[in-house]
């Protein structure tokens, strides 16, 4: 994308794919801490403590990189009919 458009192109992506990819980083790594921590002895069992926090950092980033992706989706949709006209 930065070879090929110029600044005030680049400039309608509020997401690029470095940030998207950024964001997918920060997830999997997030998900490798809940998996591998190691948890505080209390009452609750160790699995369903990892499952539940797994299924809040799908929760909150998965939306965020749909959300991501889709606006960087539309927007390259408006470029493309912009630089074709």
């Amino acid at each position: 994308m930065m070879v090929l458009l110029s600044n005030a192109e680049l400039e309608q992506f509020k997401c690029s794919p470095t940030v998207l990819g950024e964001m997918v980083r920060v997830a999997k790594d997030a998900m490798i801490d809940v998996t591998f921590r190691e948890e505080e002895s209390d009452d609750s069992d160790p699995e369903d403590q990892k499952l539940i926090g797994l299924q809040n950092i799908n929760r909150i980033h998965a939306v965020r990189i749909e959300f991501a992706y889709d606006d960087m989706e539309k927007q390259s949709r408006i470029l493309l009919g912009k630089l074709a006209s």
